[in-house]
């Protein structure tokens, strides 16, 4: 069925009414939209806006609160109000044949309202109590600490409901000036959803709302900046550490609005296969929820993330968002176009869902007039969405519509990246001083990561584990680990890394907190394309057996085992599909020897031919000795003086081999 279009019709006072014709609907949704928002009190009133909503159906000239309440929920209706930082919505949804009613009392509440001292007092205690509960949920209290923060000093930067200080100065005068400055035809949008026609509806609105006061228009001149600075807000007590990092966007009228929310939706949208779903919990099981959102206002847009998680998790789970949108920035443009192309279908198949919702809909339509004016029809808007980034394809590249989106994907370069934690869980400070020293050292890692180790390998985060006392490293393994069960083969390896590194000076102080701390490690690996997991575990007497052992951790022998065995661990590595796989890699007495297979259909080796083969090799070779993850893996080949070999092996064929010495490597 096609969903109706809104209608809009000027009233004789300048009030406007936006139309929703929903032919044979069996109810109704009658309201009024005021701009008039937190965001428009005065220093000392803050929280007026919101004591008005509450209040506003306390007493009328003509109706006591009990015949307010009653008078739809008496049809089965119900009547309901909301605040926001810029505009306040009071509306009742309701049963067909009862619009006249709905309408008649949204009329009286707007321009009748008393606010008498008595229901003052009795629900400025409820309105305490509300924002004393309302911080015991911390996952939405540190959006409001967040908000509070980052537009500090603006009249965005304080909360809607206010403080029980600023709320306990409130009487009924400040409500009934503030009604009586913003509740008018200029300043306000009245809208309706249902079976009646759009000249009925008019009609009725037209005789209930003659008498609404004409008014001039809210303008807000102050601009709301964002504020640049990071801050932690601890709260202990509770289970999780609860994490908002977010960033400027758009305000309600930019251009980008629709580049800033197909990035919102493609991070950590509603569906499961968001990029942040994906990374957080499905692949990692870090987290419950991990949502972002944009909201926009005047002056300023936000967007934000928001995830809870184990305290202890926290700092992983921002390196992951901070990586997640770095390699979409960095994503190729062909690849992005895709992607994007991908992630448009959904969000206008969300929207479209979204759109069956009569009560979003029609207060959307309502906030469109109120602040632009115009609604944007769902067609034009599925165009504006699907059309931006093809102007762009069109001009060349892909590139372009991401650099209009790089403040948003690229966090590498979030200067102005905002991050509001309840940190609920501390590390206990009378605990364990060596404890406590892992718990820094585990902070001040976390500052240098993501890092790339080479051979595939990267560390993206480490965690220190009060509870388990284990120091936890956290490594992705690239797309050429076909499966990284292997690597529970390269246990022997890794031991010998790790007594090298806390041997060594770099690790000698560290080695010292595990020690002194009793603690374990655990080195967990997670695989980019096969999204399973390892994890090889040093318990803290292994630990120090490691480190007695000195001359076994000088092995310089042993050393280029353990790297070659993290090699091997990726194979058989598909270099070219079925047609030429490396099947494995080995520490010989002289040489690494690297080990493939071949189709001898595709590939003519022989031993004709041997030369040219060995020479077109020599180029690869010498990349991949001198990456920078290589270094030490060159080094202790030059020390041990050992060479380069290659065996390639094919049905029906003899097996063809080659090699580069010793001082052939030195020369590289």
């Amino acid at each position: 069925m096609k969903l109706p279009q809104a209608q809009v019709i000027n009233l004789s006072s300048g009030l406007r009414l936006v139309h929703l014709w929903y032919h044979g609907a069996g109810a109704g949704i009658f309201g009024m939209t005021v701009k008039a928002g937190s965001a428009d009190e005065s220093d000392g009133n803050f929280g007026l806006a919101h004591l008005v909503e509450h209040t506003i159906f306390k007493g009328t000239a003509r109706r006591r609160p009990y015949h307010i309440i009653n008078r739809m929920e008496a049809v089965g209706g119900e009547l309901n109000a909301f605040t926001t930082k810029e505009d306040t919505t009071v509306y009742t949804i309701f049963p067909q044949g009862n619009a006249a009613r709905a309408i008649e009392l949204v009329a009286d509440l707007a321009i009748n309202s008393q606010f008498p001292q008595a229901e003052i007092e009795k629900e400025r205690e409820v309105v305490i109590d509300e924002i004393n509960s309302y911080r015991d949920t911390p996952s939405e209290a540190v959006y409001d600490d967040f908000e509070d923060m980052v537009y500090a000093g603006t009249p965005l930067g304080h909360n809607i409901l206010g403080s029980a200080t600023s709320v306990a100065s409130l009487g009924s005068d400040n409500c009934r000036q503030f009604l009586k400055k913003y509740y008018t035809a200029a300043n306000a949008v009245i809208f309706y959803s249902g079976p009646q026609s759009p000249d009925r509806i008019s009609a009725m609105a037209e005789r209930y709302f003659s008498a609404l006061p004409a008014g001039e228009k809210t303008e807000r001149t102050s601009a709301c900046s964002f504020s640049r600075s990071t801050n932690d807000i601890s709260v202990e007590g509770l289970h999780q550490s609860h994490v908002v990092l977010g960033m400027e966007v758009d305000n309600l009228y930019g251009e980008g609005r629709y580049a800033d929310g197909l990035f919102s939706n493609l991070m950590a949208g509603p569906g499961m296969n968001s990029l942040l779903n994906v990374e957080l919990r499905e692949r990692r099981g870090l987290v419950y929820t991990v949502e972002s959102s944009v909201t926009r206002f005047t002056s300023s847009g936000l967007m934000t993330v928001y995830y809870g998680c184990d305290p202890e998790d926290a700092d992983r789970c921002l390196n992951l968002c901070r990586r997640t949108a770095s390699r979409l920035a960095d994503t190729p443009a062909a690849q992005l176009e895709r992607l994007l192309s991908r992630a448009k279908r959904q969000w206008l198949g969300q929207l479209t869902i979204g759109s069956e919702n009569r009560e979003n809909r029609i207060m959307g339509a309502a906030r469109a007039i109120l602040y632009a004016g115009s609604i944007t029809p769902d067609s034009v808007a599925a165009e504006h969405i699907m059309a931006r980034a093809n102007r762009r394809k069109s001009a060349g590249s892909c590139k372009s519509f991401v650099s209009n989106l790089s403040s948003l994907i690229a966090m590498k370069k979030y200067i102005n990246l905002i991050i509001a934690v309840c940190l609920v869980i501390l590390v206990s400070a009378c605990g364990n001083n060596a404890k406590n020293r892992l718990a820094t050292t585990a902070t001040q890692l976390n500052a240098e990561l993501p890092m790339n180790l080479g051979n595939g390998v990267e560390m993206d985060s480490v965690a220190y584990d009060t509870e388990e006392n284990t120091f936890n490293f956290y490594y992705s393994l690239s797309e050429t680990f076909n499966s990284i069960s292997s690597m529970r083969n390269a246990h022997d390896a890794q031991r010998r890394f790790l007594r090298t590194y806390l041997s060594g000076k770099e690790g000698n102080e560290f080695a010292k907190f595990i020690v002194d701390a009793d603690a374990n490690i655990s080195l967990n690996y997670y695989g980019k394309k096969s999204q399973d997991s390892v994890t090889l575990t040093f318990y803290s007497n292994e630990i120090k057996d490691l480190l007695e052992n000195q001359e076994e951790a000088n092995d310089d022998r042993s050393q280029l085992a353990g790297l070659i065995a993290i090699t091997n661990a990726q194979c058989p590595l598909h270099i070219d599909g079925d047609e030429l796989v490396m099947t494995g890699v080995a520490l010989e007495e002289a040489d690494i020897q690297f080990s493939y297979t071949y189709n001898p259909e595709k590939y003519q080796f022989s031993a004709d031919n041997i030369e040219q083969v060995k020479a077109a090799m020599l180029p690869e070779l010498k990349k991949e000795l001198n990456a920078p993850g290589n270094t030490l893996q060159l080094q202790l080949m030059k020390k041990l003086g050992i060479g380069v070999s290659y065996v390639f092996e094919a049905e029906g064929c003899e097996p063809l081999s080659f090699s580069f010495t010793a001082e052939q490597i030195k020369e590289l």
